[in-house]
């Protein structure tokens, strides 16, 4: 694989950071973090309205990461922290903890959004750095990560939403990575070794695919002990 764009998935303290980190020292392009890319970045929310202002606001950071990333792409590897996995991830994670859900507001948006452009959030490779919540906590004790982002019932709602994200979004090429015990120069060497085959995919299968990851993550939703 000697081009393309590669975004690395996986939960807080899974070392997605410092992994890009050191390919962006050795000459990789790395696209800025969501939060970087924009000086007015919201809070975390308190209520429905600022949730659904805040997902809206970062979708549209998502597309123009996606076109960033795929311009630096053309000739050459390039690498982003997170992409719309994550913006899902986190949404739903937290739609189990919270007192209100805006899964489905999400789901219209970026529905809507490929409708108009299939390939606004379009990614040629995920990799996904799988590492268990006991990792997470152990990890923590250097990070000193604040509980509203390594909290375990999220870590592992998330963790959970990975494994069904590669279940059903079969368009997009999706490569999990067992990380636990893998320290960033392994894990370079492993994610730049990968011979990846980028999977076509149509509108219509994706919009699909979206529909059926949003009806799963609707249902566990609603039978979690933790919803209100």
């Amino acid at each position: 694989m000697n081009k393309g764009f590669c975004v690395i998935e996986g939960v807080c303290n899974a070392g997605k950071t410092t992994l890009l980190s050191s390919l962006k020292s050795d000459g990789f392009f790395v696209v800025p973090e969501t939060g970087k890319m924009a000086s007015n970045f919201p809070p975390p929310p308190t209520n429905f309205l600022e949730a659904r202002i805040n997902e809206k606001f970062i979708l549209d950071l998502e597309i123009k990461r996606a076109e960033l990333g795929k311009k630096s792409s053309l000739t050459k590897l390039s690498f982003a922290d997170r992409a719309l996995p994550s913006v899902i991830a986190i949404t739903y994670g937290y739609c189990l903890k919270r007192g209100y859900n805006t899964l489905d507001g999400l789901f219209d948006d970026i529905i809507n959004i490929v409708k108009k452009n299939p390939y606004a959030f379009h990614v040629d490779y995920y990799v996904y750095l799988k590492i268990t919540y006991d990792t997470v906590s152990r990890r923590n004790t250097k990070k000193k990560l604040s509980d509203f982002w390594v909290n375990k019932d999220v870590i592992n709602a998330q963790i959970n939403f990975y494994d069904l994200y590669q279940t059903i979004m079969k368009s997009q090429t999706f490569i999990t990575i067992e990380a636990d015990n893998m320290n960033k120069e392994e894990l370079k060497d492993k994610i730049l070794s990968l011979k990846f085959k980028q999977n076509s995919f149509d509108k219509e299968t994706l919009i699909a695919e979206y529909k059926q990851l949003h009806s799963e993550l609707t249902k566990y939703y609603h039978s979690s002990k933790g919803c209100s």
